[in-house]
């Protein structure tokens, strides 16, 4: 073999042992990488649901008839402003106010009915008093008077007595014991009489009290009717303003009509029939409802998380940036309650609003592409059937 081919043949080996040496390298320093990147690189892990929406931090408030009756005034319009206490809906109340105007006028009467009988109650019992006094004096006086004619009884009978001793002694005439003894019988029927008038003064004077004190108990009887007339009707008023105000529908927060009935004066409205609702002025926050196995002891307050609004590509609007605010702890319909605030700028051209709905991943951990790996592959084993022995 000449020397050239050998030459040649020298070359070429040289050159494949190149090749594979080069090829190994390149194989080493790719596993190296790939080996790092699992072993030491970070992943994000999300946890995603397509079941979001945008909603005000208050919930909207439902306005509705507390009472029925025919529509009489309107003041609804669809996405208006309105504060709090702005009347919405009035209804036909005018029966109602008649009769509160009869009651206040009534009322209005008690106060002036109430000082008569006042007066009156004060001029008996004045009358009262001044009775006792008069009947004081002529009690002393009709007891004096019999005082005296049983003084002067006493008197005459001792005259008759002493006149009967002097007709023993036949110093003094019958005619004369008889007139002693007639004058003596006289004077003590005098004095009975008037010890009769004293008693009948007596007892006149206490009926007369006692009917006096029967027209003060009558007179206060009326005016404590009165009184109980005067606050029955109060609350009475009360509970028919109560029922007017109740036919004038208000708006109960300040906020954003969001939705309205189709109503037209003279409809009649049913108690309980919604005619509005009222989104309140307040910072918008997201709601996701996720599947529990996902967010439940993942998921914590202050994690980061993005929205994909519907009807608002992402790729053309981009994503709402979000922060977990509040995990719920119960399950309602198969789902967790996430609640999740605005922690960036807006997308721009997108009109945020209540009731938008999107879809919500939300960042849960980050971890080595490693672990990833592990747990697929024992996710993988576990659904794998086993194969009986």
């Amino acid at each position: 073999m000449s020397a050239p081919f050998q030459r040649s043949l020298r070359a070429l080996a040289g050159d494949g042992h190149r090749g594979v040496t080069l090829g190994v390298a390149a194989a080493a320093v790719i596993a190296a990488v790939w080996a790092g990147w699992l072993l030491r690189s970070r992943v994000s892990v999300y946890a995603v649901t397509e079941s979001a929406r945008i909603e005000v931090e208050r919930a909207a408030h439902p306005v509705q008839a507390s009472a029925s009756g025919r529509v009489v005034s309107l003041n609804l319009a669809l996405d208006r402003w309105v504060e709090a206490g702005d009347p919405l809906v009035e209804l036909d109340a005018e029966a109602l106010r008649l009769d509160l105007a009869e009651k206040r006028a009534r009322l209005a009467g008690i106060p002036a009915q109430l000082a008569a009988l006042e007066k009156q109650i004060a001029a008996k019992q004045a009358a009262l008093q001044e009775h006792r006094r008069a009947t004081a004096a002529h009690t002393a006086e009709a007891r004096a008077r019999q005082r005296e004619a049983d003084a002067v009884a006493g008197f005459t009978e001792s005259e008759a007595k002493r006149a009967t001793l002097l007709r023993e002694g036949g110093l003094v005439s019958d005619v004369d014991l008889a007139r002693s003894r007639s004058e003596g019988l006289a004077r003590r029927a005098a004095a009975d009489a008037q010890r009769l008038a004293v008693r009948r003064l007596a007892a006149e004077q206490l009926m007369a009290e006692r009917d006096i004190e029967a027209d003060v108990a009558e007179l206060e009887r009326t005016a404590e009717e009165l009184r109980a007339q005067e606050g029955s009707l109060e609350a009475s008023i009360a509970a028919a303003t109560h029922q007017i105000d109740q036919r004038t529908l208000r708006a109960p927060i300040a906020g954003q009509l969001g939705e309205v009935a189709p109503l037209q004066v003279g409809a009649v409205l049913e108690e309980g029939a919604r005619v509005a609702v009222v989104v309140p002025r307040r910072e918008l926050r997201v709601v996701a409802d996720f599947p529990p196995a996902t967010v439940v002891g993942r998921v914590r307050p202050g994690q980061p998380g993005w929205m994909r609004l519907d009807g608002f590509p992402w790729v053309q609007y981009g994503t709402l940036p979000l922060a977990v605010t509040g995990v719920g702890s119960e399950l309602r319909d198969g789902k967790v309650r996430v609640e999740l605030r605005i922690a960036g700028t807006p997308p721009a051209g997108v009109p945020l609003q209540h009731g938008l709905p999107g879809m919500v991943e939300v960042e849960i951990e980050r971890v080595k592409p490693l672990d990833l790996v592990v747990r697929a592959a024992g996710q993988a084993l576990q659904s794998a059937p086993v194969e009986p022995l």
